[in-house]
């Protein structure tokens, strides 16, 4: 597919990652915080990869990622959490630093108007330091600072820090909330008929003892000219749910992305009892046709493309949820390694956290149904 040729580009991501610091702008305004610390969170990890992305030094998106970790570490609770104070704090100090020092060497290519905010912004780094650290001068404030950047500053330019960035960004928020209209299921945002088809047809058809699915779905019809409806239906809903997966793909929404494919693994599968029951009707094989193994092939590689990427870039929600997906298409091998490479990297409490934090606040609908795969997976020891 023509999307899967596109690369990310440095200023692609920059330019998102502006977008995503306006909206936290427009969310602190209007006094939502845990939207305005989420969309800090993304422009972290949009920053990252720009940086990632630049064949030369990105002075602007280093400025950018700089503000988004110093803000985030004033804002929400601020220095009365001094843990994720410091945290935040000190990496912001160190990116901001690390630009300051090579401001007219490597990091030239900074614009004049974000040249003027890294410059105001490293001004203020050091006083507060010098303050919030009891340092009799400002000499002593920049070596710490140098300390800062020396340690500090490579990891968090690199995507592979993001997971923990962003869980100290979010931790002020990370009470359990209920779902609000203002904060939809991305499966609400399907055109409706779509969205209908696949909570009270689909489900049920693919999973008939899917006690969750039963309970909101209705009895699915087994009559021919039904069935021909139904397959009509199937095919406008795998045409959007392939748009929505391009787009999350797009914008490096790798979860979200997820959650795509595994509606298209689901409708995949209860395409296929479509054809089981199309087959009682007319047993000489006349009738609608169904590509599945094309389809499946097709899927099976838009996932490995998925979660590498997402692996890459440290999206180790997405990569749990890669895994659940796996697990219940019985592609075990991948399961294996993708939770392997999540438990190198965070560490067993830190992925029972993520498979909590998960499960009480799902993006999207198919994220409540595959929880369950996403435990058991967790539970079973890679091989």
């Amino acid at each position: 597919m023509p999307f899967l040729r596109w690369l990310p580009k440095s200023e692609r991501f920059f330019n998102q990652a502006s977008e995503q610091w306006r909206r936290r702008q427009r969310f602190l305004l209007q006094g939502e915080e845990k939207r305005a610390a989420e969309a800090a969170a993304e422009v972290v990890r949009l920053c990252q990869l720009a940086l990632s992305a630049s064949e030369r030094n990105n002075g602007d998106s280093c400025v950018l990622l700089a503000n988004a970790l110093l803000s985030a570490s004033s804002a929400g609770p601020g220095p009365s959490d001094p843990e994720r104070y410091e945290f935040l704090h000190a990496r912001g100090a160190a990116v901001i630093h690390l630009w300051y020092s090579l401001r007219h060497e490597a990091w030239a290519n900074t614009k004049s108007a974000n040249r003027a905010i890294g410059e105001r912004m490293w001004r203020i780094a050091v006083d507060e330091i010098a303050h919030s650290r009891s340092l009799s001068s400002e000499p002593a404030a920049i070596a710490l600072m140098d300390s800062y950047r020396d340690s500090l500053a490579a990891s968090v330019l690199s995507e592979a820090s993001f997971a923990d960035i962003r869980g100290m960004i979010l931790r002020a928020h990370s009470a359990p909330e209920s779902h609000t209209e203002e904060q939809p299921f991305w499966e609400e945002t399907l055109p409706p008929e779509v969205w209908a088809f696949l909570a009270t047809v689909v489900i049920k058809r693919a999973f008939p003892n899917e006690s969750e699915a039963n309970d909101k779905t209705t009895d699915a019809l087994t009559d021919l000219p039904q069935l021909w409806k139904e397959s009509g239906l199937a095919l406008a809903a795998e045409g959007e749910l392939l748009r929505r997966l391009r787009q999350a793909l797009h914008h490096s929404d790798f979860r979200q992305a997820i959650g795509w494919l595994t509606w298209l693994f689901i409708l995949e599968l209860y395409e296929y009892q479509l054809e089981l029951l199309e087959s009682r009707w007319l047993p000489d094989g006349h009738g609608p046709v169904h590509s599945r193994e094309k389809i499946t092939e097709g899927h099976v590689q838009l996932l490995r493309f998925t979660w590498v990427e997402a692996r890459r870039v440290g999206d180790w929600n997405a990569v749990l949820l890669a895994a659940a997906l796996c697990d219940r298409f019985a592609l075990s091998d991948w399961r294996e390694e993708l939770l392997r490479s999540a438990r190198t990297q965070l560490g067993e409490q830190a992925v029972a956290r993520r498979l909590q934090d998960i499960e009480q606040n799902p993006q999207m609908v198919v994220e409540r149904f595959m929880h369950r795969e996403l435990r058991g997976s967790l539970e079973r020891k890679p091989s």
